[in-house]
């Protein structure tokens, strides 16, 4: 009886090392080509949220995004004439799914001209964008943090 039940899982195991599941790849998502840059490229126009010291106010704003001559970077140009904030840097810029209006971008480098590490997400031409810079307010520095949110402009 030991060997019949010995040989019965020896055949179970055997058996299910050729079986597998199913193939769930979805090897027919196309990945978007071209220069991710390019596509994101626009003005968009929101509202900046700037925090510090646990004070948050907010002000209208634009982020003008130009395609480089390098792929898959971009110039990122900050403007809120409220915060006295006219900025540019490049950072790297790429598809972040495959409908081709998805993108991520950053800059990992505080000594870029910003002055600032930034990050942000482009979504169906919604932007959002985070960093933080210091800035004088009144006779000190201060460290705010700025956030923006906008619509590009078609």
């Amino acid at each position: 009886m030991k060997k019949i039940l010995y040989i019965f899982a020896v055949f179970f195991i055997f058996c299910n090392v050729f079986a597998s599941c199913s193939n769930d790849d979805n090897n027919d998502a196309v990945t978007p080509s071209g220069n991710p840059a390019e596509v994101a490229a626009g003005t968009y126009e929101g509202t900046w949220t700037r925090i510090a010291d646990g004070d948050t106010t907010t002000n209208e704003g634009t982020i003008i995004i130009a395609a480089t001559d390098s792929a898959f970077t971009a110039d990122f140009h900050f403007i809120s004439t409220g915060y006295s904030l006219d900025a540019s840097s490049v950072a790297n810029i790429a598809y972040a799914g495959s409908d081709g209006t998805t993108f991520v971008y950053n800059n990992g480098t505080s000594t870029n001209t910003l002055g600032s590490v930034f990050a942000g997400r482009i979504e169906n031409g919604t932007v959002s964008s985070r960093f933080q810079i210091s800035q004088r307010a009144g006779r000190t520095m201060k460290l705010f943090t700025f956030l923006f949110n906008g619509k590009k402009n078609i």
